[in-house]
């Protein structure tokens, strides 16, 4: 969505995400392809967790 609530590449205000799933952004929305595009993952398809944060840099370090 836009800053002012508008909305973005053809999503609605609001975005429920099915139950099990998880729902992703890119860091650069205007060039990302990300949830926008191919939906929901299913959260059995997710292997790793994040473990470490590097930007923005007063947020660096290990992701709790």
């Amino acid at each position: 969505l836009h800053h002012d609530g508008t909305e973005h590449r053809g999503l609605s205000a609001t975005v429920v995400v099915p139950h099990g799933h998880v729902f992703t952004l890119g860091d650069r929305p205007d060039e990302s392809n990300d949830g926008r595009f191919w939906g929901f993952v299913p959260e059995k398809n997710i292997i790793y967790r994040a473990w470490f944060c590097y930007w923005p840099i007063n947020r660096m370090g290990p992701v709790r």
